[in-house]
């Protein structure tokens, strides 16, 4: 076994091990954010280097996180939440007895609990949508850059993190197009954009753009008050104050809108395929999840060609069925 460190300087040697990797900056920061976690309770609770790592000592941060509750709004984390974050332990563990830090690999003694197949329920509808939208007419000039945003996430289903990386080029007007660089996983993607839409960003894009314009703009296309690109937490809560503005209370803010576009698509008949690639998703399956609440067409089929519907005396008893009425003479 190699040198004992303390699991501090074992965890930096892990994220450098990322970089050279070159696994995304997402990526990496969320593994980062997880394992500090890890590192920060098992040096409080168990001991502060390699050497303490044990089974147990795992097992006891994994109870912990059914206690744990979120910084920002102190609410108790999710089933996926914790999921990725034992993932996450287990994988360093893994680095570590590949690199002979430690002489057993507890990423094959601990188990990840198994993934819960949630189904989306929270969906815009065009009411919602347009009452929303219809609250940027009261913020002024800034109220046209948010009506441009809410109106991509609308119109394209973005993550938060794809429109704060569009860049001024990525816009192409003929085609209707915007190009998304670095998205999930470090990959680039073309979607389609709504003229009306496109007809905002573009109004934004020369009317209020250049006064928020300074030297740390860059060339990222949507700007902060500050002039600067916006970061995440940022964008959550102007979709947010706008959605309880309008009396929204629905849960989520840009993924509301992105749960919303792939619903609306596959209720009114959208390839699988289409909004699969429209969305970035990697797996199909993942796009999969979305027809569960995709239940317009479904309905509709149901209503039309199942024989429950069609022929109820099949199985309705006689004694059960409406009484016919009698047509007077």
């Amino acid at each position: 076994m190699s040198q004992d460190i303390s699991l501090i300087a074992a965890l930096q040697q892990y994220i450098e091990q990322c970089h050279l990797d070159e696994l995304s900056p997402r990526t990496i920061e969320g593994k980062k954010s997880n394992l500090q976690l890890f590192v920060k309770w098992y040096i409080v609770n168990v001991g502060l280097r390699v050497s303490d790592l044990s089974v147990e000592g795992i097992k006891q941060f994994m109870k912990y996180l059914h206690t744990y509750r979120e910084p920002q709004n102190k609410k108790l984390i999710e089933k996926a939440t914790r999921r990725n974050k034992i993932t996450a332990v287990r994988m360093f563990c893994l680095f570590l007895y590949r690199n002979e830090y430690i002489n057993v690999n507890f990423a094959e003694k601990v188990q990840t609990p198994k993934a819960g197949k949630n189904i989306t329920q929270a969906v815009l509808q065009p009411d919602e949508v347009a009452a929303i939208a219809n609250q940027t007419a009261f913020c002024g000039d800034k109220g046209i850059r948010d009506a441009a945003m809410l109106a991509v996430f609308y119109s394209c289903g973005l993550r938060r993190g794809d429109v704060i990386n569009i860049k001024l080029n990525g816009i192409s007007v003929e085609a209707k197009l915007l190009f998304v660089p670095n998205g999930k996983g470090d990959k680039d993607r073309i979607v389609p954009i709504a003229q009306e839409a496109l007809d905002l960003v573009l109004n934004y894009k020369n009317a209020f753009r250049p006064k928020l314009v300074n030297f740390e703009s860059g060339d990222y296309l949507f700007l902060d008050d500050k002039g600067k690109q916006f970061r995440g937490h940022q964008v959550t809560r102007l979709v947010n104050r706008y959605k309880h503005r309008a009396g929204v209370s629905k849960p989520g803010a840009s993924n509301l809108y992105r749960h919303t576009t792939a619903t609306t698509l596959l209720d009114n008949g959208a390839d699988l395929l289409t909004v699969r690639n429209i969305l970035g998703h990697a797996s199909v399956s993942t796009t999969q999840v979305y027809t569960h609440i995709a239940v317009k067409k479904i309905s509709e089929d149901y209503q039309q060609y199942h024989p429950s519907v069609q022929n109820p005396n099949l199985y309705i008893p006689a004694k059960y069925q409406e009484p016919k009425k009698i047509e007077e003479q």
